[in-house]
């Protein structure tokens, strides 16, 4: 939250009378130290190749990128790294099989992509996602985070998020039909509800015949197409949900000292 605001908090809930000024002064100078001693710890790590601690079973990883306004001047890219530990429950009543994070922590930087990947080694270590049994890494397929993926756990499943994936779809449609249009909403909650359980096949043969039927949205409808048909391993939503087991979640495994991203 903004500082003034954060100055009003504190008086609030604790009684401590502190100016906007010295707010931020204490803030940043926290910050500071934090990252001070985050990079000597990444240092550390670097030079003394340690063992990371072993992680869960199995893990997410996420990353993304969030663009934020700085006072008096431009917006400026912040990327995230979020972390959890996941575990799929069978709900009683239903049967259904329901996947949850739990744990969260969170690292942000706001620099270029290699270095955060560098710096994110102090959170990566911590929580073990070297030695973790398997790693799901939801994203949003852009290079950088696949390069990131890369460098920390390279053996990670990697899923598109759907909503991401959901969108180049709709894209498609839209171009096509029109947003209000009854016919628009019909196929879409067809092809998302395709996409979800199992038949994304189904939505790229879709996809494929529209762009042949309308010369008109064509250009726009095949880049939708090349952009999940790139990431065809990425969308197959339903192998992901259903065990963990298979070919896609199960298929992970932990990287060997050969393959350390620090070699």
């Amino acid at each position: 939250m903004p500082f003034e605001r954060a100055a009003g908090e504190l008086e609030y809930l604790l009684g401590v009378g502190l100016s906007e000024p010295r707010v931020r002064r204490l803030t940043e100078k926290a910050g500071a130290a934090i990252v001070a001693t985050q990079g000597a710890e990444v240092e550390r790590l670097e030079a003394e190749a340690a063992e990371a601690p072993a992680g869960p079973a199995l893990q997410l990883l996420s990353v993304d990128g969030a663009m934020i306004p700085l006072v008096g001047r431009e917006w400026v890219e912040v990327k995230t790294l979020a972390i959890g530990e996941v575990t799929i429950e069978v709900e009683e009543r239903s049967g259904e099989r329901v996947i949850k994070a739990s744990e969260l922590s969170y690292f942000s930087r706001r620099m270029g992509s290699d270095e955060f990947a560098r710096q994110s080694l102090v959170e990566t270590h911590r929580r073990g996602l070297e030695r973790a049994g398997r790693v799901c890494a939801v994203c949003d397929g852009a290079e950088w985070e696949q390069k990131f993926i890369d460098y920390h756990r390279a053996d990670a499943v990697r899923i598109l998020d759907f909503p991401h994936a959901a969108e180049h779809v709709a894209a498609a449609g839209r171009r096509v039909y029109g947003e209000g249009d009854a016919e628009f909403r019909r196929r879409f909650d067809t092809q998302r509800h395709q996409l979800r359980h199992g038949e994304e096949e189904e939505v790229l043969s879709e996809l494929r015949r529209i762009a042949q039927q309308e010369p008109t949205s064509q250009e726009l409808i095949e880049e939708k197409l090349r952009y999940l048909s790139k990431r065809r391993e990425m969308i197959c939503y339903q192998q992901f949900a259903e065990t963990g087991t298979r070919s896609g979640v199960g298929a992970s495994r932990a990287p060997t000292k050969s393959s350390s991203r620090r070699e």
